[in-house]
């Protein structure tokens, strides 16, 4: 599996450090981390929570049956998600991202849903996992991505949203670890015409999520379509 060269053709290392001048920044804490994620080591052990429909740490994932999505993961995917990032501004933390994911899955909503479909997110190592969120035309669907007490090291996510002609997508991203979660500039999204995409973030941890930030690609603008909420 490759993603969109408009990332992966430039080295994160021929890229200047991002810093708290840099727009995209501002008004964070920028860890020793954001430049130079470390070394990364896969989380070996995954346990199914019931309390969750999905649970993943990075490279494996464990759902239940489902007659409202599929699941899928990066390597049974040949084509990206999102196969161009039109004016996307690439800086190092994204090309690190990017050239390092550890693995993915893509969620693919199918039929209405109306209760949340939950992710429960586990790692023990550093980790950066790709969550692809998909919904076919004319649907409704509802997600909670959860990073919480199982998240036991840093953790930076790549989020990528497909809302499909006429769908309505809302998406809740709950924190509740010590460990860093970073997702500035890390959310994607691609919403069709007459598509509908909402986004809450909730975080309780000590080191989650200073702040959100993320790109939206809309073939029609019309920014009564999109709605983000920061609780």
């Amino acid at each position: 599996f490759k993603f969109s060269s408009d990332i992966t053709s430039k080295s994160y290392d021929d890229l200047k450090e991002v810093s708290s001048k840099d727009e995209d920044w501002k008004y964070t804490n920028i860890s020793q981390f954001v430049n130079e994620f470390g070394k990364q080591d896969i989380s070996k052990s995954l346990e199914e929570n019931s309390a969750y429909d999905i649970n993943f740490n990075g490279t494996e994932v464990i759902s239940k049956e489902s007659k409202f999505f599929s699941i899928s993961t990066l390597n049974e995917n040949s084509e990206p998600l999102i196969e161009s990032y039109y004016n996307r501004p690439v800086d190092r933390f994204l090309a690190q991202q990017y050239q390092k994911c550890s693995g993915g899955i893509v969620l693919n909503f199918t039929e209405d849903c109306e209760d949340f479909v939950t992710l429960n997110v586990q790692t023990e190592n550093l980790t950066i996992p790709y969550i692809g969120l998909k919904i076919e035309p004319n649907k409704t669907a509802k997600v909670l991505i959860n990073f919480g007490s199982m998240v036991k090291a840093n953790t930076y996510p790549i989020i990528e949203v497909l809302s499909s002609q006429n769908s309505n997508l809302e998406v809740i991203i709950e924190t509740e670890t010590k460990s860093q979660v970073e997702v500035i500039n890390s959310i994607y999204a691609k919403v069709k015409k007459d598509g509908f995409f909402k986004i809450h973030t909730v975080s309780t941890g000590t080191n989650s999520m200073d702040s959100l930030k993320y790109i939206l690609l809309v073939p029609v603008l019309n920014f009564q379509e999109i709605e983000l909420i920061l609780i």
